[in-house]
């Protein structure tokens, strides 16, 4: 099955910036003031949203102004990319808002995690446009930058750049702290994001087929999750049938609370959990620690193929992430 793959960017261009899920708090307008400097130090110019400055409950203002704002980000010739300011909790309201004709039309890297993992599995189920789980700007630049974290700063530039620009993904080196869970090789589309957003979505039109996740490399990665609920979102991945269908699967960094509602201490052993639960099935199991929350993020491009080998600890691009200018 095919996707839509972006034209790459270039020095210059124009990258929208918008709050899609939630506002951006008052702590977080210095981290967002200077993840959009550190874009312009990099030679981009930035367009911003008009939701970045609004809030509403826990959200931006209200799902339709923000389905606005991201379709007039498709629509503007003038942006080529999108980046998402932060994660959040509501995106699956803005979905029924968006226009996805404009989306297939104008294609373009959409880039973010977390809560953003809605968007990019709509996109992939609706227009066929892979999706760029990477930092978002607050919790990837904004961050470094504030911390004057120099070094992890110049690797995500260096991963923005081989990503968006020169599209050589197969050249960034994944974290040597991967770890085999279950032995094997596997090697097709790569599929997945948040476990908990991708279980909101699964029985809603939203959520891509399940032919997409034929012989797919599924990923997922949680944080601050009770083990009880990180384990059922698990099941419910198992029981709606995708382990059944899958070639390969990656776990992204977790945080889980060992504590049950007593006090008590449970097991908190998630690589038992999961081993258990998948001992029927032959696919390889891959741990890797950088992708996910809390971490600088490894991107994990939806749509494109990739291979894997579990026991050698190797995880590989077989594509570009960017469609080359013409």
């Amino acid at each position: 099955m095919n996707f839509i793959k972006p034209e790459g960017l270039k020095i210059g261009d124009y990258i929208g910036v918008i709050a899609p899920s939630s506002y951006i708090n008052g702590r977080e307008w210095p981290l967002y003031n200077k993840g959009v400097l550190a874009l312009k130090k990099m030679g981009f110019r930035v367009k911003e949203g008009c939701t970045v400055k609004k809030w509403r409950w826990q959200s931006v203002q209200n799902p339709i102004a923000q389905a606005k704002d991201i379709n007039r980000m498709f629509s503007d010739r003038k942006v080529k990319a999108i980046f998402a300011a932060t994660g959040g909790t509501l995106a699956s309201d803005v979905l029924p808002y968006i226009d996805f004709n404009n989306i297939i039309a104008n294609p373009k890297p959409f880039i973010g995690m977390s809560d953003i993992t809605t968007f990019h599995l709509a996109f992939l189920s609706k227009c066929r446009l892979i999706g760029y789980h990477m930092d978002n700007l607050i919790y990837g630049f904004g961050c470094f930058s504030s911390l004057g974290d120099t070094k992890n700063e110049n690797i995500e530039r260096e991963i923005f750049f081989k990503t968006l620009v020169d599209g050589t993904i197969s050249s960034i080196t994944p974290s040597p702290k991967m770890e085999y869970w279950k032995n094997g090789k596997a090697e097709g589309k790569i599929i997945g994001g948040n476990l908990r957003m991708m279980n909101s979505l699964i029985g809603t039109d939203y959520f891509p087929p399940k032919a997409l996740f034929k012989n797919s490399v599924l990923f997922w990665e949680d944080f601050n999750s009770p083990l009880h609920m990180t384990i059922r979102n698990l099941i419910q991945l198992k029981q709606c049938g995708l382990f059944n269908l899958i070639g390969g699967l990656i776990v992204g960094n977790y945080s889980t609370l060992s504590n049950d509602n007593n006090g008590n201490t449970v097991d908190s052993s998630l690589k038992n959990a999961l081993l258990t639960m998948t001992k029927e099935y032959n696919f390889p199991i891959l741990m890797m620690d950088n992708v996910g929350h809390y971490t600088l993020n490894y991107p994990m491009i939806l749509g494109l193929r990739v291979v894997l080998d579990a026991k050698k600890k190797s995880f590989q691009y077989l594509e570009d992430a960017v469609r080359k200018p013409l």
